[in-house]
């Protein structure tokens, strides 16, 4: 079957450029950045065509046409996928391989590729109902884990339709290697408008909200105030199918119904074999009910006007990053602040030094960024009793992004190197989250960012 690539983002664990002889592949990596590939096309038997974007070292972000070399197996029932492409300025073909797989690429070394049509999806993403969301059907609101195959249920459009398949499948995103893909997004009430959920929706982070005429999946919606990400421990998500893919109402609001991509076998019900690690949809626009908005002046607007609403429920942002040292848990008080430099005398016998300051992830709280990291401060310049310490340096591991050319980014808890004498320069995001709507499996509340410690 075809593999559909939606501007599908690959990680640096997930991605490497290589060298590609006589059918083999060898990982040598000269991309750069925390998200360096991004795909987009569809791609079936060796030789069609995708267009891809490439962070190279040395070289900044390039736009170009990459043609499928094939595929190879990885562990865990994943994939590896493998393209060449030209790069203006560059005399030989770049070729690189991709992974959907949460812990990233395994070790590529003379590995032979599998030049044969494409077998199986990307990876891991998740459109589902959480368990305890209201559905509405001719008999009432329902929870979906009352639903029953030949329920009638109402759609957006005012008509009925019977449930011909329910899903179900418990994912443990304590253990997963990569909770964040699926985590449930909470959608408070009334985020989207007056009583738009009637109630808290939780959703899976690829399901798609029916807004202003086309699809947008939760995970773009994301705004860190009255959309957020919720950290359990594991959740049950479910999916209703009708004959064909269509909009329910779920909570009050316009959500989709399960379309059919190849993935039933991720559900506990869905016959005899069930994947390990579920996938319960793949990147694909075929048989959708309206248009699948993933980026463009489209989402920008939808995420502006979301975030005007968010600032009329009382959400509030802040451009102070409250920058802290913490001295065993302890905020020291800087005994000299001269801009963006900050300079701290630590108690002796200090046993854990930690750069502490809010955090946000961009793509979350700025419309115009796809970073989908949870940065806190930028770390230009560090010292510590007199020894200069550059980004790179192997003590900053805890708490830290990868080094970038010149700086490195927190997470907004920051393990230090423990001295008497600490300076450091650090530069902030031009914007934070000033509230935090905190979530547990039981209920919701608003109350003011507390820092770390």
């Amino acid at each position: 079957m075809a593999v559909i690539f939606n501007q599908t983002t690959f990680d640096s664990a997930q991605s490497s450029t290589g060298a590609y002889l006589l059918g083999n592949f060898t990982g040598i990596n000269t991309l750069s950045g925390a998200a360096p590939v991004t795909i987009n096309g569809t791609i079936d038997a060796p030789g069609t065509s995708v267009t891809a974007t490439l962070n190279l070292l040395n070289v900044g972000t390039v736009q170009t046409t990459a043609d499928y070399l094939g595929y190879s197996t990885a562990p865990n029932n994943e994939y590896v996928y493998y393209f060449s492409a030209q790069v203006v300025g560059i005399a030989t073909p770049v070729t690189f391989a991709v992974t959907g797989a949460p812990t990233g690429l395994p070790t590529l070394s003379s590995t032979p590729v599998i030049s044969t049509a494409v077998t199986a999806p990307v990876g891991p993403s998740t459109p589902c109902y959480a368990t305890g969301t209201h559905i509405r059907t001719v008999r009432g609101e329902i929870a979906v884990e009352d639903l029953a195959i030949g329920d009638e249920v109402v759609t957006a459009s005012g008509a009925t339709r019977p449930v011909i398949w329910l899903g179900h499948r418990v994912t443990d995103c304590a253990s997963h290697p990569k909770a964040e893909i699926v985590q449930p997004i909470r959608i408070t009430a009334g985020a989207i408008a007056p009583n738009m959920p009637s109630r808290d929706l939780r959703i899976s982070p690829d399901h798609a909200i029916f807004l202003d005429d086309v699809l947008v999946q939760a995970r773009f919606l994301v705004n860190g105030t009255t959309i957020v990400r919720e950290a359990v421990t594991s959740v049950t998500y479910w999916h209703v199918e009708l004959e064909s893919h269509d909009v329910l109402i779920a909570e009050n609001l316009p959500a989709e119904s399960y379309l059919d991509v190849g993935n039933r076998h991720s559900f506990i019900n869905a016959g005899d074999v069930v994947s390990l690690r579920p996938e319960f949809a793949v990147e694909d626009t075929d048989g959708h009910c309206a248009p699948l908005v993933t980026g463009g002046e489209r989402l920008r607007a939808i995420r502006s006007w979301l975030a005007e609403r968010a600032r009329h429920l009382g959400a509030r942002t802040t451009t102070d990053a409250a920058i802290h040292l913490l001295a065993d848990g302890i905020a020291l008080t800087p005994i000299a602040v001269e801009g963006n430099r900050f300079v701290y005398a630590v108690p002796a016998d200090t046993a854990a030094l930690t750069l502490a300051s809010r955090s946000a992830v961009p793509a979350e709280v700025m419309v115009d960024t796809a970073d989908d990291r949870r940065l806190g401060v930028r770390l230009t310049a560090l010292d510590i009793d007199g020894e200069s310490i550059l980004p790179d340096d192997a003590r900053l591991s805890d708490g830290w992004h990868a080094a970038e050319v010149g700086w490195r980014w927190s997470d907004g808890a920051g393990t230090l190197p423990v001295g008497r004498q600490v300076t450091f320069t650090a530069h902030t995001l031009p914007i934070y989250p000033a509230t935090a709507i905190v979530q547990t499996d039981a209920q919701t509340v608003r109350q003011p960012l507390r820092m770390v410690g």
